[in-house]
C-alpha cells in the first residue's frame, strides 16, 4: 500500500516538472520582441543593434537595441531609421574586419624573412636552395 503512494507521488511530481519545463519551453520558442518603437532613437544612445532573422520559431525578423545604459528595445524593421542604422552597423562591421585581417596578416617580405631568417653556416646551404636570394648565400663572418 505505501510502494502504491510513493509511485503515485513520483508520478505527480514528475507530470509537475514535465509541466513546468514545457512552459518554460514554449516561452523561448516565440517572439521575443512583442511591441515595436517606431520613434527615432540617436545613435548616440545605441551601443548595439542585433538583428534575428525570422525562423520556424518567429516568423518576423526582429532588431533588438541595446542602449548604453543597457536597456533593450525592440525596433520596426521596416522603418527607414532601422534600416539605415543597421547598415551603417554593417558596414561598420566588415570595416572593423578588414582592418584586423590587414593588421594580424604578415606582409610577404615579413614572411620570407621568417622564412629566410639569418641562418648558421650548418643551414646555409639548406637555406640557399629554400630561398633562392643573394642574401642568404651572404656569409657572416665571425
Amino acid at each position: 500500500m505505501q510502494t502504491c503512494a510513493a509511485v503515485r507521488v513520483v508520478a505527480i511530481c514528475l507530470m509537475c516538472l514535465a509541466g513546468f519545463s514545457e512552459g518554460f519551453r514554449s516561452h523561448a520558442l516565440r517572439c521575443k520582441c512583442i511591441k515595436k518603437e517606431t520613434r527615432f532613437i540617436g545613435r548616440n544612445n545605441v551601443k548595439e543593434i542585433q538583428v534575428i532573422p525570422s525562423s520556424t520559431h518567429c516568423t518576423e525578423v526582429e532588431v533588438i537595441a541595446t542602449l548604453k545604459g543597457g536597456l533593450q528595445i525592440c525596433l520596426d524593421p521596416s522603418a527607414p531609421w532601422v534600416r539605415a542604422a543597421i547598415r551603417r552597423s554593417l558596414r561598420r562591421a566588415q570595416r572593423e574586419l578588414k582592418e584586423r585581417d590587414r593588421r594580424d596578416a604578415p606582409s610577404a617580405r615579413n614572411q620570407q624573412r621568417q622564412r629566410c631568417g639569418n641562418a648558421d653556416a650548418s643551414t646555409r646551404n639548406q637555406q640557399r636552395q629554400r630561398c633562392g636570394n643573394a642574401d642568404a648565400s651572404r656569409s657572416s663572418i665571425p
